[in-house]
């Protein structure tokens, strides 16, 4: 364990803030005994965080196991208790959730290190996976040692060591610690490469996990060098691709490395992950004669082609519709009945005559249409957000005012229909939009 040892004694200085995640198993608890050592001639504070999943009956005696730990060591101890899972992807949300989890805890102590127990094993397991999912460069590279975020750093001072070293180390000092028995199953794709692609790896060449953390460092430095010479090139702007700077990009590889440069970087704990076929997806739509053009991704996000710029946005899947009675606010909206001078798109006078009440706002549904004022015929209301350059992320919760019918009566800031007055004109209703700045 001396490199290990070294690493962090080099890098941990006084006063320095850690947050360790720990799950009470062999590799964390392995982790956190150096912490406790290196505390002994480096004075720094270590918090201790801990899942309690509550998914195997052993959860909660990992819990007091741990927070006795801390406790034992006079160690901050946090705690997150998971009682319910919405997924059906039990490993994608638990990590999700623990993420967020750490990331409060970062906030919550100012601290300048979010330390891991992944060990060599782990980066050789993480590897395969990506090369069976059919990954891209940096995913195939499987994970850093330090590893920026914000204003903070995720580190790995394990990965230069594998499992079987954790245990001898374990086994010498007389460290405690808990096994999870379902690491032993085959249920799980990263179960299956670690009980039975490792051990013949391993039975070729021990120190295996030392070749892969090597190569994986070499992709790294690929990586670096690609994504300097993309920033160079001024493609990406505003979280969007220039179509153009795009199209005039002769070589297939770069381009490739574009969108997937693009992708790592507007979203946040790998909401889904880059892939060839969503690069191939994205490369269509970049190249698509539409003017505008959308494409589905992962998890509710959406690849948007406007005005020779794409972007990948998420798509907010909430519908609503809400029976207008004086006020309605959001977040971007505040909509009341009060009267003003002004008589612009966001003031809408209605004949209680002419409509059927109750008066509702709602998102957009499909074929939405509207008559427009002072115009004849129909509308639709998608063509309208489209020819005021609204963003698909605002459509789906932009405020659409309409009667019972569904007959549509205005879009704030945008239109009016036919049955909006003006202010010269008799009308016995008001409703006043302000978007809020």
């Amino acid at each position: 364990m001396k490199e290990p040892k070294d690493f962090l004694q080099n890098l941990i200085k006084k006063d320095d803030v850690i947050v360790l995640s720990c799950s009470g198993g062999p590799d964390s608890m392995c982790l956190l005994s150096l912490f406790v050592e290196l505390k002994k001639i480096i004075d720094f504070k270590l918090i201790v965080a801990h899942v309690n999943h509550k998914v195997r009956k052993e959860s909660e005696e990992e819990e007091v196991f741990v927070r006795k730990y801390a406790k034992d060591h006079n160690l901050i101890f946090e705690l997150l208790t998971i009682d319910n899972y919405s997924k059906n992807n039990f490993h994608d949300e638990a990590r999700v959730r623990r993420y967020n989890f750490l990331k409060e805890l970062m906030d919550k102590y100012h601290a300048n290190y979010l330390a891991t127990a992944h060990h060599g094993d782990d980066l050789i397991e993480t590897v395969l996976m990506r090369i069976e999912r059919h990954s891209v460069l940096s995913g195939y590279a499987g994970f850093k040692r330090i590893q920026n975020v914000n204003n903070y750093q995720i580190i790995r001072p394990l990965i230069t060591v594998s499992k079987q070293e954790i245990k001898e180390y374990n086994d010498a000092n007389n460290i405690e610690y808990r096994i999870d028995k379902t690491n032993f199953s085959d249920e799980y794709t990263r179960n299956r490469f670690r009980n039975h692609v490792l051990p013949v790896l391993k039975e070729e060449k021990k120190d295996i996990h030392k070749d892969f953390y090597a190569f994986s460092k070499e992709l790294y430095e690929y990586d670096s060098f690609l994504r300097n010479l993309i920033k160079e090139m001024n493609i990406i702007s505003n979280n969007e691709i220039d179509v153009d700077i795009y199209k005039g990009i002769k070589d297939e590889f770069l381009k490739r490395k574009v969108i997937e440069y693009y992708i790592t970087l507007i979203q946040e704990n790998n909401e889904f992950y880059v892939n060839q076929n969503i690069i191939k997806e994205l490369d269509k739509l970049l190249y698509s004669k539409e003017s505008h053009a959308t494409i589905d991704l992962p998890n509710n996000f959406k690849g948007i082609k406007n005005n020779g710029k794409v972007s990948i946005e998420k798509i907010s899947d909430v519908n609503y519709d809400y029976v207008y009675n004086k006020i309605y606010e959001t977040d971007k909206w505040i909509i009341n009945n009060e009267e003003s001078v002004l008589d612009d798109n966001n003031i809408f006078r209605l004949l209680s005559t002419e409509i059927e009440l109750p008066i509702h706002i709602r998102n957009i549904k499909d074929n939405d249409e509207m008559e427009i004022k002072n115009l004849n015929g129909h509308k639709k209301i998608m063509k309208i957000f489209r020819e005021n350059k609204i963003k698909d992320t605002d459509i789906q919760t932009w405020p659409i005012i309409c009667d019972n019918k569904n007959t549509i009566l205005g879009i704030p800031s945008l239109k009016k229909s036919k049955f909006c007055k003006d202010k010269s004109e008799k009308y016995d209703i008001i409703i006043n939009c302000k978007e809020k700045k």
